[in-house]
């Protein structure tokens, strides 16, 4: 059996105390609630602190063994057999892609690549507040961006092999 993971509501009122996941250590309210079942092991509830973007969610890192968790915003990978937190990579996420085994995470001015061979990075700025429409196609990371010179929305373009920004709606 592999690892998985549900969403709760809130946390439980019963069972042993949620894991704390935070990016300023210590403890914090509720935040965004997950029960993890690892493949070995008993289940966990973690409590993973909000961020400051809009997205909340849950899937697998590229590389299959670290779940990504994003809470309002703020990412933390976790390994669900330790319950250790692996990083905190990225704030600000107002939106998630999954393609071709790419995991894309946007801010409003910027993305987060994970790749599906193992490396991640963060692109340069490619928007002035706002990211949308974000798709792969022909090993090209493509979107919109908005633009505040022109007062609208403008497309950009990433080549995911070179991580080189080949249009930007941020100039």
């Amino acid at each position: 059996m592999a690892a998985s993971f549900e969403v709760l509501p809130g946390l439980p009122g019963d069972g042993p105390y949620p894991e704390q996941f935070t990016t300023a250590g210590g403890t914090h309210r509720e935040g965004f609630v997950v029960r993890v079942l690892p493949e070995r092991g008993p289940p966990w509830v973690g409590n993973f602190q909000r961020g400051l973007g809009t997205f909340s969610g849950v899937m697998w890192h590229p590389g299959g063994r670290l779940l990504l968790v994003i809470a309002h915003g703020q990412a933390y990978l976790v390994d669900p057999e330790s319950r250790r937190l692996a990083s905190t990579p990225f704030d600000g996420i107002s939106g998630v892609l999954e393609a071709s085994g790419w995991v894309i995470l946007a801010s409003f001015t910027d993305l987060m690549i994970l790749s599906p061979h193992g490396g991640q990075w963060v692109s340069p700025r490619v928007a002035w507040d706002g990211i949308r429409n974000v798709r792969i196609e022909g090993g090209r990371l493509l979107g919109d961006g908005w633009s505040a010179v022109l007062d609208a929305w403008r497309p950009f373009e990433i080549d995911l092999e070179t991580r080189q920004v080949v249009t930007s709606a941020y100039d």
